[in-house]
């Protein structure tokens, strides 16, 4: 411990542990092979294994961040120069890099993902990533209710989450799926990447269903259990203002003006 570190309260440090540059640990947190630097706060009854955090952030509560993560806190890098990088409530982080400004509380699990930005994790969300490839959650995006962002382990099978895009309720998105500027997928919807991408004032919600390469833009919703599916390495796109609902199922891209 050195460079204006702190050690206070009941808090324990074991095993091989750096704490530097004024970082602050307190209350009842436990650091176990963890390395702690500039202006990191622990506080409460946070957990840390095995993991490295930097850069003037806040993990509080009944947080867990278990082994091989990596937080480096940044601030000043987005519009919201006061914000900054936080993990609390009951949150468990595991083998990610959370940086920037990001957010994860609430119960949320999150697991071999990348999360930066301002982007926020909560609620009982779930990222699932795995040894092939991370959930990149970035921007503004926001993941919460109980959905579910969940990687494959082929190549490019990752659930990218961009801009001001949602995935809420009980959503759940699987595989190389992009999801982009104004974007809510709620409800009980499924998507199953391969690859798909919304982009550009999408809803889905409902029990909707979408799989295969497919590409959705520009003011489209699909709703009730209505279903896109791309079959024989075929392609799907739609794209303008329309409404796709009921039981509708389309395979193809539509001829122009028949929706």
């Amino acid at each position: 411990m050195f460079a204006g570190a702190r050690i206070e309260g009941n808090a324990r440090l074991t095993g091989t542990c750096i704490v530097s540059h004024f970082a602050i640990i307190r209350d009842e947190a436990w650091i176990d092979h963890g390395t702690i630097s500039h202006h990191a706060l622990i506080c409460d009854n946070v957990t840390l294994q095995n993991s490295r955090v930097r850069g003037f952030c806040r993990l509080a509560d009944q947080a867990r961040i278990l082994p091989h993560c990596l937080i480096i806190a940044a601030q000043g890098l987005t519009a919201d120069r006061d914000k900054y990088l936080q993990i609390y409530q009951r949150a468990t982080v595991s083998a990610s890099r959370i940086v920037h400004q990001a957010q994860i509380y609430g119960d949320a699990f999150v697991e071999h993902a990348f999360v930066e930005h301002r982007a926020e994790i909560f609620d009982y969300a779930r990222l699932e990533g795995n040894e092939e490839n991370d959930v990149w959650v970035c921007d503004n995006a926001r993941v919460y209710d109980h959905a579910r962002l969940i990687a494959g382990r082929a190549e490019d099978a990752i659930p990218t989450l961009r801009y001001s895009s949602q995935v809420a309720e009980n959503a759940v998105i699987e595989g190389n799926c992009v999801l982009k500027h104004r974007v809510m997928v709620g409800g009980h919807a499924r998507l199953c990447g391969g690859p798909i991408l919304l982009d550009d004032d999408v809803l889905v919600q409902g029990h909707a269903h979408i799989s295969g390469d497919v590409v959705i833009e520009h003011r489209v919703e699909i709703t009730d259990n209505a279903r896109i599916e791309a079959l024989n390495g075929d392609a799907i796109h739609l794209r303008g203002r329309k409404v796709i609902n009921g039981a509708q199922q389309i395979t193809r891209t539509p001829l122009l003006g028949s929706l």
